[in-house]
């Protein structure tokens, strides 16, 4: 018993562990698959290390070190097949597997899969109808196939020349297909010198001239709403168009009464706004 109280064990080091051998190192090693902890039980307590040497002065080579990490045990096929076509988010991935989302993250732009913008990598039934409307369009789909969207990297010249230039998507439409702003798309479409379309007559568009515009707001009395849902255009797009067509918006609260008369009974007789 020492200063301390603690009965300390006496005789050499090596007391009661039996001595390595080749033939008993590969029965325990090779044949019986313990690991180098086991067989320094197994031998009456040597380390690891002092295994590990054993092994190697004995020729025994060793095997790699436990078992594979998380991020091996999830494939590139499995994380494409469950981010790509099972439509999985990263949230959901990283919890099946026991990752960290950041992991997930990582590993998606490793190999070079594209990534969803933020909102749409929600399961179908919860994603917005116009995602997979543009996703159904065969052209789309070609596109997307032949020109991969790259995590870092710029969208393709074909790609953008296919969709926005041939097609006619809208910069909103590119970014819910490739989680791209619709900042970056146009400094995309800059660099390759593809002409931007006016904001206010994307393809798809009618546009209204000032006759069709007086007929529909004025004669037949319809809404700024009602004449842009027909012409694919937004109310406030219609009314600066009333505007700039020096047509007198109605009062408030007319606009939104269809086919309103005036005091004698003729349709569009309403007073303009004033102030």
């Amino acid at each position: 018993m020492d200063r301390y109280g603690i009965t300390r064990r006496r005789g050499p080091i090596g007391a009661g562990r039996e001595p390595f051998t080749k033939a008993r190192l590969e029965e325990l090693y090779v044949q019986r698959r313990l690991t180098v902890a086991q067989v320094g039980v197994e031998l009456g307590g040597w380390s690891s290390k002092t295994v590990l040497k054993a092994l190697h002065n004995c020729g025994i080579p060793s095997r790699q070190g436990g078992a594979p990490r998380k991020s091996e045990r999830l494939g590139t096929d499995t994380l494409r097949r469950r981010y790509l076509d099972e439509r999985w988010s990263i949230a959901e991935i990283a919890k099946h597997h026991g990752l960290a989302r950041s992991t997930v993250s990582k590993m998606i732009r490793k190999a070079g899969i594209p990534t969803r913008p933020g909102g749409v990598g929600r399961r179908p039934a919860d994603r917005p109808p116009r995602v997979e409307e543009l996703r159904g369009l065969p052209p789309v789909r070609a596109a997307l196939r032949d020109h991969p969207v790259r995590a870092g990297l710029p969208l393709a010249e074909g790609f953008l020349r296919r969709l926005y230039g041939a097609l006619g998507l809208t910069l909103l439409d590119i970014e819910l297909l490739t989680g791209r702003s619709q900042y970056r798309v146009t400094r995309d479409l800059d660099s390759y010198g593809i002409e931007r379309r006016p904001p206010l007559t994307p393809v798809g568009q009618v546009e209204l001239d000032v006759d069709t515009l007086r007929r529909l707001y004025l004669d037949e009395g319809r809404s700024t709403a009602e004449i842009g849902e027909a012409h694919g255009l937004s109310a406030s797009a219609v009314r600066r168009r009333l505007q700039g067509a020096g047509i007198p918006l109605r009062c408030c609260g007319g606009d939104h009464h269809r086919h309103s008369r005036g005091s004698e009974g003729t349709p569009g007789s309403e007073p303009a706004c004033r102030g």
